[in-house]
């Protein structure tokens, strides 16, 4: 899980999927044109999942995605993650 906290809401997010990849940015991809294509957007992303989270999202879910460099310098480690709870302060 993912705790943000900022000064007018708090919010928890359950990771989906955790996984390596080269410095592209497919995986942030935000424009999709239909749901199916928005679908299979998160299939692939949860797919790639070094991790099986066995966490089911949808089309509906609202979604984070973290990055930053790994330890080489040359890929980038991603996490994504949906809402689960918000709660303004």
């Amino acid at each position: 899980y993912i705790k943000i906290v900022t000064k007018n809401i708090n919010s928890i997010w359950e990771i989906f999927s955790v996984y390596k990849t080269p410095p592209t940015t497919e995986y942030l991809q935000t424009t999709f044109y239909s749901m199916e294509s928005y679908q299979n957007f998160l299939d692939t992303i949860k797919n790639k999942s070094i991790h099986n989270l066995n966490v089911n999202i949808t089309p509906t879910d609202k979604i984070i995605t973290l990055s930053t460099c790994d330890n080489t310098g040359k890929n980038r480690v991603v996490i994504h993650a949906k809402l689960i709870k918000i709660k303004d302060k």
